[in-house]
């Protein structure tokens, strides 16, 4: 029987730290997502913006300017819309492996 709790015990000290990290790791993607989302000027300054990672998909403003902002939106909401999925992806492969 005490076998039977010790291991219970171990159990529930192994799960409470792997929830605790999960927690921080969620606040931490969330941050970074949300300076994604919305970037200082640290962020703008290093260029972690949209505009600056699909640079070579997106081509130059001055020649097609409705297509490139046509461009720039949908690869904007594509990647917004992907920062969610990211977070579970990363949750999942850091629980399961």
């Amino acid at each position: 029987m005490a076998d039977d709790w010790a291991a219970f015990n171990t159990y529930v000290l192994s799960y409470e730290r792997m929830a605790s990290e999960e927690i921080i790791f969620s606040l931490a993607y969330i941050l970074l997502a949300f300076c994604f989302v919305q970037p200082p000027t640290e962020f703008v300054s290093a260029g972690l913006t949209v505009q600056n990672l699909l640079s070579s998909f997106l081509g130059s403003e001055d020649l097609n300017f409705a297509y490139y902002h046509i461009k720039r939106t949908t690869g904007t909401v594509i990647l917004h819309s992907l920062l969610p999925l990211g977070n579970a992806v990363i949750l999942f492969v850091y629980c399961c492996c």
